[in-house]
């Protein structure tokens, strides 16, 4: 499982996140913001698998991580 992190690097949600990632096992790439291919609304945006989520939450990202990994 592979996850783009689109964030800054003042951002600490951005690092909290990428961490976060890295204990569940997840591959983490990350990049700035300004390289998103969609608009960011909030940051960290978190792109797994295709599906874009906005803003660090453990409970949003479990559930993506889930669907995709079957």
């Amino acid at each position: 499982m592979k996850a783009i992190i689109y964030g800054a690097a003042w951002c600490h949600a951005c690092h909290q996140a990428a961490a976060w990632l890295r204990a569940q096992g997840v591959e983490v790439e990350e990049r700035d913001y300004t390289e998103a291919p969609f608009e960011v609304l909030s940051l960290p945006a978190v792109e797994i698998a295709g599906e874009v989520l906005m803003g660090f939450d453990k409970t949003k990202l479990v559930k993506a991580l889930r669907h995709h990994q079957n």
